[in-house]
């Protein structure tokens, strides 16, 4: 039955690609709409007629009546109601109707939603990249910081980075997906394109740390205020990376709390509390500034005395990808218990 590539239902109006039933759940996040061979998450033609996306849903749920529904967004972090109302909308709906719960899952740590669906968060990048052998370095440059997607709080480094003089002890990218903009700048040959996200540079062994800049910067904004692990800290922990997090407030606690080590014994992690967003970006500006000014040498050594925090990390990402957290539905505090158990 799912040895077809693809199955037409419902006069042709959704598809899949046999992807649909996951560990006995129907999956309605891996259905696609024929009228423009799109996914229907995010897809604005198919939800922008409201009424006929839930019509349809509810004719192509029918044919699956014995399947528990879920909706796994496993790579992304988003928060369902600002930025796929329509989606989240329905998800409701159909619990009125149904008097069933979706189950609801993508990577963002820190949403919580209300009782009309069941949410797990995941770790879709947990695990995913192969672990390097950590030990001691040298370095050419300090600092490792890699940006492909155009946002705000990059380029504001960026230009700060520029002003003070600081950009010749970094290997970095700005807006490394395209070449159009300004500022732009690739370590590659060519603009990065998505599928080469999860390639690992030579870049990352000859730099003391990175710099992560992660999606969401504005806990201000409910939209951009999500909290998740993106490929960035997946890559910088399996090659053995010390880092400081561009994130919103309470990145780095919560690693601590899911039973990571960070680096707060060589600098002030204390920006991860800040709420104002200028002020937190003036803080790890000024972390960025004083690691650069530190002899090369110096860093070699204080590398040397990380390398346990680092080998401790490597090994937790593993046990956390090995729980398959995008299919197997735990929250936060399950993870957190089990790390505590079973891995510390």
């Amino acid at each position: 039955m799912w040895g077809f590539f693809y199955m037409f239902i419902c006069n042709n109006m959704l598809y899949h690609n046999g992807n649909l039933i996951k560990h006995n759940k129907l999956d309605l996040a891996e259905l696609y709409w024929s009228e423009n061979n799109e996914p229907i998450r995010g897809n604005d033609d198919f939800w922008s007629d409201y009424e006929f996306a839930k019509k349809r849903l509810y004719e192509f749920i029918e044919t699956y009546k014995n399947y528990q529904v879920v909706w796994y967004e496993v790579v992304e972090g988003t928060d369902y109601r600002f930025t796929n109302p329509n989606i989240y909308k329905f998800f409701i709906d159909y619990y009125k109707k149904t008097n069933k719960k979706i189950i609801f899952k993508t990577n963002s740590l820190n949403t919580n939603y209300d009782d009309n669906v069941i949410y797990y968060p995941c770790f879709g990048f947990m695990g995913s990249v192969k672990s390097y052998r950590i030990n001691p370095r040298k370095f050419t440059k300090k600092i490792l910081f890699l940006n492909r997607v155009e946002r705000w709080h990059r380029t504001q480094l960026y230009y700060e980075f520029k002003n003070k003089n600081l950009l010749k002890y970094m290997d970095y990218s700005i807006n490394a997906e395209d070449s159009s903009l300004i500022p732009f700048k690739s370590i590659e040959v060519d603009e990065v394109e998505t599928k080469n996200i999860m390639d690992i540079l030579p870049n990352y062994f000859t730099t003391f740390l990175s710099l992560i800049t992660e999606t969401h910067f504005n806990n201000g904004d409910e939209q951009d205020n999500v909290l998740f692990f993106t490929e960035k800290l997946e890559k910088v922990i399996a090659v053995g990376h010390p880092f400081i997090i561009v994130s919103i407030p309470g990145y780095i606690k919560t690693l601590k709390k899911i039973g990571f080590k960070t680096f707060d014994k060589w600098w002030d992690e204390s920006y991860d509390d800040i709420e104002n967003e200028s002020k937190r970006l003036d803080y790890i500006i000024d972390i960025v500034d004083f690691i650069c000014k530190k002899d090369i040498s110096e860093l070699e050594k204080m590398y040397i005395e990380m390398i346990p925090i680092l080998k401790h990390n490597q090994k937790l990402t593993k046990y956390i990808g090995n729980l398959s957290t995008e299919w197997v539905d735990y929250t936060l505090d399950d993870i957190v218990m089990k790390v505590k158990n079973e891995f510390l």
